[in-house]
Parts: structure tokens; sequence; C-alpha cells
């Protein structure tokens, strides 16, 4: 299954040392087939937009109550460093018996929008 997040900045200023970290997938759940659960970016300009995506593949069936990503980044107007949260998922029915024709639902149902 595909995670993706796309991160919206709409501060007129542009963020610094932009980290997204996912690390709320449990290895005795899933796998991680391709990507990593965190990314790091020097800089995102105000108005920009990045994504970041990765796939899992589920070990174990039933349900999964995940946690929102955590995303930090820096503002030259505040010393602090600044934290913001993804959206949170719905309870993922994991290795769930889906008909064939829904199967693109969980590619859909996966997309994570942020916002800082």
């Amino acid at each position: 299954m595909l995670v993706l997040y796309v991160v919206f900045f709409e501060f007129s200023r542009t963020a610094y040392d932009v980290s997204l970290v996912d690390d709320h997938w449990p290895q005795d759940i899933f796998d991680i087939v391709s990507g990593n659960t965190s990314q790091s970016w020097e800089r995102l300009d105000a108005g920009g937009i990045l994504s970041h995506s990765f796939e899992l593949e589920g070990k174990v069936k039933g349900l999964f109550y995940g946690s929102p990503a955590v995303i930090t980044f820096r503002i030259p107007t505040k010393s602090a460093l600044q934290e913001a949260y993804s959206t949170p998922i719905l309870p993922l029915d994991v290795l769930a018996e889906r008909p064939p024709e829904k199967k693109f639902e969980w590619v859909s149902f996966l997309l994570i929008f942020l916002e800082i």
C-alpha cells in the first residue's frame, strides 16, 4: 500500500530545515517495501509544495490505528523549531479480503495531506 504526503506551505516566508517523520508503522505489522518513513529538505519556499511517499506491505491481519506524521521546520522570524502534524488517518483494515474491483481504494484512502 502506498503512503503519500503532500506538504503545502502557506506562510509568506521560506521555511528551512524541513523534516517529515512518520515512524508509527510497527515492524511486526508492516514491512517497508520501498522508500523511507522520513524525509528532509533544505528549504520550502513560501507557497511551495513538497511530496514524499513510501510503500508498505501488511504482515498481520487486523485493524491498525495509526498516528499522525510530524513535520518540523524553521522560519526566520522565530528562533524555536516549529512543529506540525499530518491529518490523522482512519483505522486501516490490514490484509482485509476485498473484492478485486475495490483494489484501488487503498491508494486513494491512504492519501494523507499535511498543512503547516
